[in-house]
């Protein structure tokens, strides 16, 4: 399958939740999948399907039409092991520290692909409010500035080799 990271990037990530990223995939392996379309194009987890790319890592595809829940089955560990609880509190951090907000992608996507798509139906103005200025991009006034800055590349991650050490 070819897997297309470049479109609808909502989340333009941080270097320092791409190393938490990275570095958990290195030290835990992968914990939960990522979704597609039918196309292949990333609709969630657009920098971990990346890190697959570059790692030539091997991809198993489970064709779903959304009625079933998928479950990715650690068969190397169980809950009872460091490791696991150690990938279930990594997963969660990863998920928060990497969240930048693309308003940009945002904006365009609620005012075309979605046809006036509204955040605030899923309760999205409460948790975007700061980072995206949400209410902003309901104001008929609003013109989108471009929000997107070089990222620091050269943030690394302390040497710990585990949360529990």
């Amino acid at each position: 399958m070819n897997i297309d990271t470049e479109k609808n990037r909502f989340n333009a990530g941080n270097a320092f939740g791409r190393g938490m990223i990275e570095r958990s995939i290195s030290d835990l392996g992968y914990g939960k999948s990522i979704v597609t379309d039918k196309d292949g194009v990333v609709l969630c987890g657009h920098y971990v399907a990346e890190l697959a790319k570059n790692k030539n890592s091997k991809i198993r595809v489970v064709e779903t039409d959304g009625d079933e829940l998928v479950v990715v089955v650690r068969k190397d560990f169980s809950y009872s092991e460091k490791k696991a609880k150690e990938l279930a509190i990594v997963d969660n951090l990863t998920s928060k520290f990497n969240l930048e907000w693309d308003a940009d992608t945002v904006l365009q996507t609620m005012n075309s692909t979605y046809d006036g798509f509204d955040p605030r139906k899923w309760n999205g103005h409460e948790c975007t409010v700061k980072e995206l200025n949400v209410q902003d991009l309901f104001n008929d006034s609003y013109t989108p500035t471009s929000l997107k800055q070089k990222k620091d590349e050269s943030f690394v991650l302390p040497q710990q080799t585990s949360l529990f050490d």
